[in-house]
């Protein structure tokens, strides 16, 4: 601390002092805070505190300066706070501490001290009202952004996408499953996967439920895995089973239509020739060998409705002459079934899925004949002594397709329906459709036994029952 001489020391010595001792405002209050503070640096302070204006003038000042002034120099004094500034010392019109002529000079144009500026708002921090100053960000510099919100968002889609996606394929399996109504392999696959998806989603989408799942989330998974188990199996199962016997029967239909037509169409015959058409025509050759002419569907081309075609066929000559050749290998709807593919006989000419019952056969009564066709046959209604409906007249074949125009198309029932090549069946593997005497069509299966199939067989077995 400063002795008491020091207080004795005349002005002029004192601004001489100061004069030579010219310090910033902060080297003085760092002087202050320390424990050397010198004598000179206390009358340093004390004649800036005489210089200083007074309040009421700094207010005023405050009052007159414009808003953006004062903030301007508010910032240049943080941007120089460490800069070294004018001391204590100096007259109070140009460096002495933030005063108000400082500043009224700073309005007019003049250098503005920025150290003074900076440090008037320590040594009057209350002469000035104070503002509040909205901070704003460095726009260089983003603010952190919280993604707890997106992340939220994100988990709830994600929760969401399994039973959606288990609904949307479960719908779509059982939609696919109507396509196992046609009989293609490969189309009863798209269902089985559609199914598998709507199975696996579901499962993950029950597996993964919290309490805040929505009761909606939970019904849609389990639609979705019913739908899917239903696209799995029950679809293929079921819909394949159905379409299996819509085909059936429309193919019966078909072929029962057919067969019903070719049978009025030989009691057309028999009315007009008052017999059944022969099973083929027959004559010798000149070294005694018969030559077939033409087979009994040939006799019902009038009557099915080619009669055109049936005009071209020159009868004087056998069937595989050249000249019937054309004639012969026209395609004759009514001789042919679905479900059958359509291809020209070894001999190139155009084929049938029908063949006649026809032969001999022996049985325990004696030997019978089979239905009505033979060679060069003349067989009335009152040779059909097992009864005109229960006797067998032409029936379905699947095998050994022959031609329509063959003049020995029949045969026997052999060892039974779709037991060998040269019997009697159809496309289906599941029995066939025969023609009886009477006009009528009968379905009869493969469990049909071979004795049932005999006695309808023969027209004189002396039979009475029908199966």
């Amino acid at each position: 601390m400063a002795g008491p001489a020091d207080n004795d020391r005349p002005e002029s010595e004192g601004d001489e002092s100061r004069g030579s001792t010219r310090r910033s405002l902060w080297d003085v209050m760092q002087h202050e805070a320390g424990s050397t503070e010198s004598a000179a640096d206390s009358e340093s302070i004390n004649g800036a505190a005489e210089n200083a204006p007074d309040v009421s003038e700094s207010a005023e000042l405050c009052s007159d300066a414009p808003e953006d002034e004062i903030e301007f120099a508010e910032a240049s004094s943080d941007a120089e706070f460490d800069a070294p500034s004018a001391s204590a010392d100096e007259p109070a019109n140009g460096t002495a501490v933030g005063t108000g002529e400082e500043i009224s000079e700073g309005h007019d144009g003049a250098a503005v001290d920025v150290s003074g500026l900076g440090s008037s708002s320590d040594v009057v921090p209350d002469s000035c009202p104070t503002e509040t100053v909205t901070e704003f960000p460095d726009p260089g510099v983003l603010p952190p952004v919280e993604l707890s919100g997106i992340h939220r968002g994100a988990n709830r889609r994600a929760k969401r996408r399994p039973p959606l996606l288990a609904l949307g394929f479960g719908i779509a399996s059982v939609v696919l499953s109507s396509l196992c109504l046609l009989p293609v392999m490969v189309l009863r696959i798209l269902p089985a996967v559609a199914g598998f998806v709507a199975l696996v989603n579901g499962g993950l989408a029950l597996a993964q439920r919290k309490s805040e799942s929505s009761r909606r989330q939970v019904a849609f998974a389990g639609i979705g895995l019913l739908l899917g188990l239903i696209g799995i199996f029950a679809g293929p199962l079921w819909l394949n089973e159905a379409g299996e016997r819509w085909r059936h029967a429309k193919t019966s239909r078909i072929v029962k239509d057919k067969l019903e037509r070719i049978g009025t169409a030989i009691s057309v015959v028999h009315d007009q020739q008052n017999r059944f058409p022969p099973g083929g025509s027959f004559v010798d050759s000149a070294d005694g060998l018969p030559i077939g002419m033409h087979g009994w569907m040939t006799d019902l081309l009038p009557h099915l409705g080619y009669d055109e075609l049936a005009a071209q066929i020159d009868r004087r000559r056998p069937w595989s002459d050249p000249a019937n050749g054309l004639a012969l290998s026209t395609r004759v709807d009514a001789y042919l079934t679905p479900g059958m593919p359509y291809e020209l006989t070894a001999t190139g000419h155009a084929p049938t899925h029908f063949a006649g019952v026809g032969g001999r056969v022996a049985t325990e009564f004696g030997t019978g004949d089979l239905g009505i066709f033979g060679r060069n046959s003349q067989v009335t209604r009152d040779d059909v002594i097992d009864g005109l409906s229960q006797t067998m007249v032409a029936g379905e074949i699947a095998q050994t397709i022959p031609a329509w125009g063959e003049p020995d198309n029949w045969r026997s029932i052999g060892a039974g329906l779709n037991q060998s090549p040269q019997g009697f069946g159809n496309a289906d593997d599941t029995g066939a459709h025969f023609l009886m005497a009477d006009g009528s069509v009968r379905f009869l299966s493969n469990r049909t036994s071979l004795r049932t199939l005999q006695k309808l067989s023969t027209r004189n077995g002396s039979e009475s029952e029908s199966r």
